[in-house]
């Protein structure tokens, strides 16, 4: 792949990101009751058909699918968190804590894989928790961790980035061993779906996602449709280039994801770019030096 087609491959991801918070709000915001799961479903499901046709040619029965039906039990629970998440909170709080899945990875990777923990990477997550301190500024440095993270949204993203990292860990072993990125990418959303549904079932919840559908459609489909790109575009990007570094600028889209914040819903995002912008910069000194 080109530079040029692989930069746009990660623009895309960016803009595709940035977007996926707003909808996801708008679609928590149409009801009173929580409806994170259906919301979910929804969300990978179109996100499936999206993907269908881009992989149906080269779809084969294979043992290796062990990969990503493990990642998808992961990634099921971390988005039906990750959704609830923006319902709770401010899509400019919630979304820098995200990047805590960056954090989970080190550790990961320290203890599985015996990498190397070097002062840049130190100093990558203590800029992190320093971000963390602007996003509910208090009277101190500890208050203001204390604030972010007794807010229930906060607790909810924080515990989804952990099950993200884990699938993260797979997918970023599985997706280049063994799958065309499109049926990698298809079969996650595939095999989500059909998690998030059995749990629908057993909640007895199913008719849900029709409530969703039918109050927003268009944003319904929409984001399943962006969801699903910006997954298909990270899957191809590690393909070229590490994980380590497609992640850090992924996280670029944090920015944009303000912003709009700030335009359609009024939050209050000054210091918030402030921690938004300690927390990029943990990103990059966390993974960037790994591929150096």
């Amino acid at each position: 792949m080109s530079t040029p087609v692989l930069l746009f491959t990660i623009i895309v991801r960016i803009i595709l990101l940035g977007f996926e918070r707003i909808f996801l709000k708008i679609l928590g915001r149409s009801f009173t009751e929580d409806y994170s799961l259906a919301i979910t479903t929804v969300f990978f499901g179109f996100g499936s058909l999206a993907l269908f046709p881009f992989a149906i040619m080269y779809i084969e029965i294979s043992e290796m699918y062990v990969f990503p039906i493990i990642s998808s039990i992961f990634y099921s629970i971390a988005f039906w968190m990750y959704t609830a998440s923006f319902k709770e909170g401010d899509i400019s709080l919630v979304t820098p804590l995200y990047n805590f899945n960056l954090i989970f990875l080190l550790f990961f990777s320290t203890i599985l894989f015996g990498e190397e923990v070097t002062l840049l990477k130190i100093i990558g997550v203590l800029s992190i928790f320093l971000g963390l301190s602007y996003l509910n500024k208090g009277s101190s440095f500890q208050n203001s961790l204390k604030l972010v993270l007794k807010d229930k949204s906060a607790q909810l993203m924080i515990s989804a980035s952990l099950l993200m990292a884990i699938g993260r860990i797979v997918d970023s072993f599985a997706s280049t061993e063994y799958f065309r990125s499109e049926v990698y990418a298809f079969l996650i959303y595939l095999f989500i779906t059909s998690i998030l549904i059995i749990i629908l079932v057993f909640k007895k919840q199913i008719t849900e996602p029709y409530h969703v559908v039918r109050e927003n459609p268009v944003i319904s489909v929409v984001s399943g449709i962006g969801n699903a790109f910006s997954y298909l575009s990270l899957i191809i990007a590690i393909e070229y280039l590490d994980i380590s570094l497609v992640e850090p600028i992924s996280a670029l889209n944090i920015f944009l994801a303000m912003i709009l914040a700030r335009i359609l819903f009024k939050e209050d995002i000054t210091q918030r770019l402030i921690a938004a912008s300690l927390i990029v910069l943990g990103v990059f000194l966390i993974l960037v030096p790994i591929v150096l």
